[in-house]
């Protein structure tokens, strides 16, 4: 082994030298080189895979509708108004008057190789992203879930491109020149603050994929890592002289007049485009479609799925319930029956929900993990609670198009959660019991002796299954649900 490497090294002096100067730390194309270029070449790889599997409909881009569907649950108007500050911060007017003000700044400290770096890296890439949005020509969601409107392609998301291509870049160079430690904090919690919201703030708003999003992060990176590498290494092989143009103390004075300037024009901005004015701007239809009792179940699901859905579109539990009748008639019927209306999920009832969790204490009307239907994840739920957050009666429930005799349709599953579970992915859920069959027969006891039934019959939706969740709880079923007209 010692002889063939020896051969090798005395067979190949040219190739051995070339491997020795990428990786020499005191070599200009050396280490620091070899390491940019190496980390910029795995996320381009990244980024290609994202393209590949949009192009395959892969599981990443078959959850797509469903994520971006889910974060609606999460839309309320304060949520909303931050969202849109963050996503106003992406356009290409903030980030001009960015990008501008720090040229200044470096122009004046004698900061070349910086000045080009920013002017190029903000210019190049948004040429860049341009031109793989003409190439890819992706759709961007239905405007039906979009808070606002964008008319571009969708792939990849110039706001999330822009984190790494102007921000992070600029915060980067603001780090090597600062070195104060309280304004070093600062800077990490705003990147932190723009690394995350911005790209969270597309999907929130309806206006692109996630597979657009990490799609863009990936090419950010690399990119980013790009221009890191060149600093980093004129920094330690380039000339080390810079000429200020004027004295140290008018450039903080200039930097925050600069930065006072530029949050004050970003407000001033959301302001002008508010998010008020934004979805006053814009209104959506639905359309609904009038069916009679006798259609159900053949014409109603004729055009929609029997069963929920897994993140990727794989069937679920089957629909085991079909209503008819107002918002009003279900809550008032499920309220006599002794179930609750589930909390909505946000920021707190999740903290809450968890800590019940954790501790075995009862949460009355605890969130469940959203269930999808039709690409949606569930409307709104009823849970019957029990002594423990672990384990209830719940019930999933979806609007449909559909109109019978006047009253809205609705779909529902219903189950019961016996305990807690960590799925694949390492996030905490319930766990059915198998035999939901006898969950959906309690139910149809319990709202029958609130005498708000109009009418029920068993109808057959699906044929005999055995299946997974999305939690990956096993469950049996015969396949057949309750028609429920409610009074």
């Amino acid at each position: 082994m010692l002889k063939s490497i020896k051969s090798f090294k005395i067979n190949h002096p040219k190739l051995i030298k070339w491997v020795s100067d990428r990786l020499d730390p005191n070599y200009k194309y050396g280490r620091l080189l070899t390491g940019g270029v190496l980390v910029s070449s795995l996320f381009v790889f990244f980024f290609f895979s994202v393209i590949q599997d949009i192009f395959a409909k892969d599981p990443l881009a078959l959850a797509d509708v469903r994520i971006t569907n889910l974060f609606v649950l999460f839309r309320t108007a304060s949520n909303s108004r931050l969202m849109l500050y963050f996503t106003y911060i992406g356009k290409w007017q903030l980030v001009v008057l960015g990008a501008v003000l720090a040229s200044i700044v470096l122009f004046l400290i004698g900061k070349r190789k910086e000045l080009y770096a920013l002017v190029v890296s903000v210019a190049g890439g948004q040429l860049l992203v341009t031109l793989l949005k003409y190439v890819i020509n992706r759709q961007r969601p239905a405007i039906a879930n979009a808070v606002i409107i964008e008319t571009s392609s969708s792939f990849p998301s110039g706001h999330a491109f822009v984190v790494f291509s102007f921000y992070l870049l600029a915060l980067f160079i603001l780090w090597k020149l600062v070195k104060n430690k309280l304004a070093r904090v600062g800077m990490v919690i705003a990147g932190a603050l723009i690394t995350f919201f911005i790209p969270i703030s597309r999907i929130y708003l309806g206006v692109h994929w996630t597979s657009d999003v990490l799609g863009s992060i990936f090419l950010g990176i690399a990119w980013l890592s790009l221009f890191v590498t060149y600093l980093l290494a004129q920094e330690k092989f380039g000339e080390k002289a810079t000429k200020l143009i004027v004295s140290k103390n008018w450039i903080k004075v200039t930097m925050a007049c600069f930065l006072l300037f530029w949050v004050g024009f970003s407000v001033y901005y959301y302001n002008k485009y508010s998010y008020e004015k934004v979805v006053a701007s814009k209104t959506v239809t639905l359309s609904t479609v009038a069916i009679s009792v006798s259609d159900i179940p053949d014409k109603l699901f004729s055009n929609l799925p029997r069963t929920s859905e897994g993140l990727t579109g794989n069937a679920m539990e089957p629909i085991n319930f079909i209503f008819v009748g107002s918002r009003n008639q279900m809550d008032t019927a499920f309220t006599n029956a002794g179930w609750l209306p589930v909390d909505s999920i946000n920021v707190r009832t999740t903290w809450k929900i968890a800590f019940s969790t954790l501790f075995d204490k009862p949460y009355t009307t605890a969130p469940g993990t959203p269930s999808f239907w039709d690409f949606r994840p569930n409307d709104f739920a009823y849970e019957r609670p029990r002594a423990s957050v672990r384990e209830r009666e719940h019930i999933h429930i979806w609007t449909t198009p559909y109109i019978v005799d006047g009253g809205p349709l609705w779909l529902g599953t219903a189950h019961f959660d016996r305990s807690v579970k960590l799925t694949t992915n390492f996030i905490p859920t319930h766990e059915i019991d198998p035999l939901v069959d006898n969950e959906r027969d309690s139910l149809m006891k319990q709202l029958s002796a609130t005498g708000l039934i109009m009418s029920s019959k068993e109808v057959k939706i699906v044929d005999l299954t055995q299946g997974k969740n999305l939690a990956g709880s096993v469950f049996y079923t015969d396949g057949n649900g309750y028609l429920v007209v409610l009074r």
